[in-house]
């Protein structure tokens, strides 16, 4: 019983204080004591104050919230981050790209590339077909990944898979591009 009592008790009560006005535009009364109007039998000795005229209240964004008077006259503040009294901080501009080291390749196809050379000057035409094809799935549409994969599989004696690999690298080369006679040569060549 106690369980259903207290919520609605507490409701009642929430809901009559959110009712109350707290006292704003409901004039409060004022006791005459100068003595000038004594009060007659039957009268009151608190006078009215007169009514001030009604005002309507400032327009709300959030009808939840309550009008301050003063307060919520203010504008929106913006918050800058950095400490008070101190100017903001200047917006950060990209870093530029870092310069690759003399002798370094710049990207990973380049270390590949540098990678099959020296698989190639080895001797290991297995290794060097094995890391020109992880080239090739890092840049699929690199026709001198391709070519370099065609060149190996025709050293190992694979010829119709490197004239198949030779002719995929002519697709992504430009036309008359160096790479393209390359190409053109190459299954030229071939048996």
């Amino acid at each position: 019983m106690l369980t259903r009592v207290l919520p609605i008790l507490c409701f009642s009560l929430l809901s009559a204080c959110a009712g109350m006005d707290g006292g704003r535009g409901i004039p409060a009364p004022v006791e005459d004591r100068s003595g000038a109007g004594a009060p007659v039998q039957g009268q009151s000795t608190t006078t009215p104050v007169p009514a001030q005229p009604a005002t309507p209240p400032a327009a709300r964004t959030n009808p939840a919230r309550s009008v301050v008077p003063g307060i919520d006259d203010l504008p929106p503040r913006t918050v800058t981050p950095g400490l008070p009294g101190q100017p903001a901080p200047a917006p950060l501009e990209p870093a530029p790209a870092p310069m690759p080291m003399p002798g370094m390749p710049a990207t990973a196809e380049e270390a590949l590339l540098l990678e099959v050379d020296a698989a190639l000057a080895a001797g290991d035409m297995e290794r060097a077909a094995a890391v020109a094809e992880r080239a090739v799935r890092i840049a699929p549409r690199d026709a001198n990944l391709w070519f370099r994969l065609a060149s190996i599989r025709a050293r190992q004696g694979r010829s119709d898979e490197a004239a198949g690999i030779a002719r995929r690298a002519q697709s992504f080369a430009a036309p008359e591009s160096p790479v393209a006679r390359q190409i053109d040569e190459f299954l030229r060549t071939l048996p």
